[in-house]
């Protein structure tokens, strides 16, 4: 299961000139066969593909670009995509006389969000033969309405792989029990909306991972038990992130309590940092969520399954920014993540996958630009520059009175400006900092040079 593009109308920010999504006929018999590259054909209107990086195990998808450019509206629509439309609905919505109309092609079915007129938005999965009822009018009128009546929009299915993390979540203290089972709809995986059992649903996760693991030991099962390996790879992840030990332990008296120990520390949920905590919401909710909804499947964190990240950088120091995306990409290998950042730190850390750049035109339309594959040695200092487009590299201070300096050199070479203000301008700059006085005096020797050729002349 994996999404490989959407199509939009009447979705804003989006630009939309959509008038049809159409699945290319199979030449050898088999859609399958085919790259998905060759899948979507035609689609005069706005598609963001996701292609695939075929040697990386897992999928990697960073989407970045300036605030406002609808990078956490479009996770919302992946989420409505899997099934929940419920962040989509707060998100989008519709203006009167207006039709929205998403389209998300999946591997092997697609799924239609929809909300006609103002009225209750929809999600629909359905089969990909179905090509009559996917044909969309510039108006955003949707021909052939009483399909949209049928069997087809009853339900959605629920035994999906899908998670969804939204970009303030962090892990808070809740009371635990032994073993206690946990009740989660798939919805409730999909929601980036911080919901008050979110942290029981945490803290009880690792409680219950913890526990199974002591009694898979103290049986001393031969091979690799399900909650041990399952434990020691999530201590692992956390403790790359963090740069520190990380490890999850209970007490069973006197008061049954959870404690994680952190540098060999052993510290409540609550004493814990923001960043730790803002890790352990990520990483610790997905695999509890995982242990939950697969309990009979021997290794949950390598099944295939979407994984939606809103912000991961959120309370972490840089460092843990460059850590934390390998060390979920190695937790869950298998996982199709689509990552919304603005930090040069994490989409430098990836050295798979695709970055996506959102960019909106002077009426606020965005466009999404063509996939940049990640590359291997790219510094945060080029990302910084190329994929996010800062070229200042001072505070707005130093940057307005640089500009001032290179004008008045322009003008000065140019035979119409004034040296001693030239000089002036640079002896200010200079003063600020070690590393500017070193630059402007490669500037003024540059300027002295020019003008002593000139002199010569």
């Amino acid at each position: 299961m994996r999404i490989e593009a959407v199509a939009m109308h009447g979705f804003p920010p989006f630009a939309d000139t959509t008038h049809s999504f159409q699945i290319h006929e199979p030449t050898n018999g088999n859609d399958r066969d085919d790259p998905p590259e060759a899948r979507v054909v035609e689609l005069t209107g706005n598609l963001i593909r996701f292609p695939r990086d075929e040697d990386a195990p897992g999928e990697l998808h960073l989407l970045t670009g300036e605030n406002g450019t609808g990078k956490t509206r479009l996770l919302c629509l992946l989420a409505a995509a899997c099934g929940n439309p419920d962040s989509l609905d707060a998100r989008g919505l519709c203006p009167l006389g207006t039709n929205q109309i998403v389209v998300a092609d999946h591997s092997d079915y697609r799924s239609v969000w929809m909300r006609t007129r103002g009225k209750a938005a929809r999600t629909a999965r359905l089969d990909p033969s179905d090509r009559e009822l996917l044909t969309i009018c510039r108006e955003g009128e949707l021909r052939h309405q009483s399909h949209w009546n049928s069997s087809l929009i009853a339900a959605v299915e629920e035994a999906m792989a899908a998670l969804a993390i939204g970009g303030v979540a962090i892990a808070g203290e809740s009371a635990v029990g032994r073993l206690q089972s946990l009740e989660l709809a798939p919805e409730q995986s999909l929601s980036f909306e911080v919901a008050q059992h979110d942290s029981h649903v945490i803290c009880q996760g690792m409680a219950n991972l913890k526990i199974a693991a002591s009694l898979e030991q103290s049986r001393d099962k031969a091979g690799n038990p399900r909650a041990t390996a399952m434990l020691g790879k999530l201590e692992a992840a956390v403790s790359t992130a963090t740069g520190r030990e990380f490890q999850i332990d209970v007490t069973p008296s006197p008061a049954f309590e959870l404690h994680v120990i952190w540098g060999r520390v052993p510290m409540k949920i609550g004493q814990l940092p923001d960043g730790l905590r803002r890790i352990i919401a990520w990483l610790v909710s997905c695999v509890t969520r995982l242990d939950t909804q697969f309990p009979e499947h021997p290794d949950p964190l390598s099944l295939p399954l979407i994984m939606l990240v809103d912000e991961p950088e959120n309370h972490l120091h840089p460092a843990w920014q460059r850590r934390i995306l390998p060390a979920a990409q190695a937790l869950f290998p298998q996982a199709q993540m689509f990552v919304a950042t603005h930090s040069p730190f994490v989409i430098s850390s990836a050295n798979r996958g695709w970055i996506h750049v959102f960019k909106a035109d002077e009426a606020g339309a965005v466009t999404v630009e063509k996939p940049i594959p990640c590359s291997e040695g790219d510094t945060y200092l080029d990302v910084v520059e190329d994929i996010l487009g800062v070229n200042e590299w001072y505070d707005p201070e130093t940057e307005r009175m640089l500009d001032e300096f290179y004008e008045l050199r322009d003008a000065f070479q140019a035979g119409s400006g004034d040296y001693e203000r030239v000089e002036e301008s640079a002896r200010r700059i200079a003063a600020r900092s070690e590393s500017l006085k070193e630059m402007m005096g490669r500037e003024m020797r540059q300027v002295d040079n020019h003008e002593s050729k000139r002199g010569q002349a």
